[in-house]
């Protein structure tokens, strides 16, 4: 490790990184293989799928998702949605190295973005001042803020890198300070998925769905330049659940795919958390208020199956070619041909585990 990522850093007047008080060591020896991380009320838990060994790291927040920063894989960020801290994690030795905390009057939004070979992070934020949704970025090793970009007049979510470095953007078409899954904000606009250049933050395009009632937090580029988003629905919406959208880069719009019948009476709430098999072509959807753990068929752009799994994350572990949920108290791998779990988890860990963050990664 470089000294560097350990270093102080003085606080700055819109930002301010500081250095944890000392190291928090929760694992003497842990493997550096493969690890699901997900977040606790108030700390991350990183299991190591080939030791199945468990580290605790108390970051005092919960983790909404993570992000690998720096070209280093032990390295990644840990952040907070609709809160202001942020914590650098060195998952070598299980550490909290360093925190991050946002301007006065801005939020962190819960999702982070690194483009390939590039050296700057960028956190979606969201302002009190104009209800703007910003994309913050940050030098990837110092972590001292260096742009800010006016990206949507809306709250932004969730963002990725498409293959030519530009970013998409989930704009949720919702503005003001919504601290409840129950609270709508004000509509100001379509929720829409949108196309930023992150050279100058120009806005480059928009994909808008079409339902004034449902709103974007997630999606996820599925291969090919295929989108697949999740909507949620906002409280004055007659359907209680929301659904799934299929979109592509290269053209305009989304579209609804379609669900069977025996669904509409069991689904309720956000489609919240995706992940990808690119070697199958099929996408996993949580619907954690029904406890509905969906399947899509990324060729057809259909539902293909689902299955009961009370989870709010979900992940892909290319190395076991399944899906692995995160059921509260348990790691489970996912069958979906059976639409079985089997415990990865020791039975004797579920008083150790307590999750409750929204996504989970492999690393």
């Amino acid at each position: 490790m470089l000294c560097s990522r350990r270093a102080f850093l003085a606080y700055m007047s819109a930002f301010a990184v500081t250095a944890c008080a000392g190291p928090m060591r929760f694992a003497d020896s842990f493997s550096t293989e493969r690890r699901l991380l997900v977040s606790g009320p108030d700390c991350i838990f990183a299991f190591d799928l080939a030791t199945r060994e468990l580290a605790v790291i108390q970051t005092g927040f919960l983790t909404h998702s993570f992000l690998p920063h720096t070209d280093d894989p032990e390295m990644v960020l840990a952040i907070e949605r609709w809160g202001r801290r942020a914590a650098e994690i060195n998952l070598a030795d299980a550490t909290l190295t360093r925190r991050l905390t946002s301007p006065e009057k801005m939020w962190f939004f819960g999702h982070g973005i690194k483009p390939a070979g590039g050296d700057t992070v960028y956190i979606s934020g969201v302002s009190f001042e104009n209800g703007h949704g910003y994309l913050m970025g940050y030098d990837a090793r110092s972590l001292e803020p260096i742009v800010k970009h006016d990206v949507a007049n809306t709250n932004i979510h969730e963002c990725h890198i498409l293959p030519d470095g530009t970013a998409m953007v989930a704009s949720s078409g919702v503005t003001g300070r919504v601290t409840s899954f129950f609270e709508d904000g004000k509509r100001v606009e379509p929720a829409a998925l949108v196309h930023v250049d992150l050279t100058d933050g120009r806005v480059l395009g928009r994909k808008v769905l079409a339902d004034p009632d449902q709103t974007i937090g997630h999606f996820a580029q599925t291969g090919d330049g295929g989108l697949l988003a999740l909507t949620r629905p906002m409280n004055r919406s007659k359907r209680k659940y929301g659904y799934l959208c299929a979109g592509h880069i290269d053209r305009p719009g989304l579209s609804e795919i379609p669900l069977p019948p025996e669904l509409d009476g069991k689904l309720n709430g956000e489609m919240l958390s995706v992940a990808i098999d690119k070697r199958d072509r099929i996408a996993a959807v949580t619907n954690p208020g029904s406890g509905t753990l969906l399947f899509i068929d990324l060729e057809r752009n259909v539902l293909r199956d689902w299955m009961a799994c009370r989870t709010q994350s979900v992940a892909y572990d290319g190395a076991m070619a399944s899906f692995i949920a995160t059921p509260n108290k348990e790691i489970m791998q996912v069958d979906t041909g059976l639409k079985t779990l089997s415990p990865l988890s020791p039975p004797a860990m579920a008083d150790r585990l307590n999750v409750s963050g929204s996504h989970s990664l492999i690393v």
